[in-house]
């Protein structure tokens, strides 16, 4: 379930080992939480269930960092009463958001979608 990122030298120079999954975190993927200092998520869910938190505590976890702007999915109070550190992004490129919008609109105008599913599926006779 979790995979090993290879990042080279990286873990030797700076002691840090970096796992990857893209899970959401909730009650049952707070297990998988054994054994790490902090986590990194990203995610629209929002985190309440008190169990979530119990399992970071009881892991061992000191820092749950969100990779987005906003932080709103997280329950400060209970992450704080359990000694969570809680930190985020604090900004993103607005040219870099702008951007991917304007090329996200392109791709749904071309319907690039439909194309990436019937490449996907090896599916290259054309329209019907």
């Amino acid at each position: 379930m979790m995979k090993r990122q290879q990042s080279g030298n990286g873990e030797k120079k700076t002691g840090v080992q970096v796992d990857i999954n893209r899970l959401e975190l909730d009650a049952e993927t707070a297990q998988l939480t054994k054994g790490y200092d902090g986590i990194v998520i990203q995610q629209r869910s929002h985190i309440s269930n008190p169990a979530v938190y119990e399992t970071l505590q009881k892991n061992g976890l000191r820092q749950l960092t969100s990779r987005t702007a906003g932080y709103d999915m997280i329950d400060l109070e209970q992450a704080s009463e359990r000694g969570l550190v809680v930190t985020n992004v604090p900004a993103y490129s607005p040219n870099s958001v702008a951007e991917l919008a304007l090329t996200q609109t392109m791709r749904l105008i071309r319907n690039l979608p439909l194309f990436d599913a019937r490449g996907a599926e090896q599916d290259f006779a054309g329209q019907d």
